[in-house]
């Protein structure tokens, strides 16, 4: 993602909207308790992302 769009940074307790970063721009997040649409899979591992085109960081490419 990086080399289209810049990859949110952590805050001074390490965290991205309150959640632990455990890699750069990545967090573990409550998906399944939160009702959020990744969770309802029930897999053991899930992903989505978040990106902003309108960040001035942003490319088209």
């Amino acid at each position: 993602m990086s080399c289209v769009t810049h990859i949110a940074p952590a805050d001074e307790k390490n965290e991205i909207i309150g959640s632990l970063v455990v890699a750069p721009g990545v967090i573990r997040y409550a998906l399944e308790e939160l009702g959020l649409c990744v969770g309802i899979s029930g897999a053991h591992y899930t992903t989505t992302t978040e990106v902003y085109p309108d960040s001035p960081s942003a490319s088209s490419a």
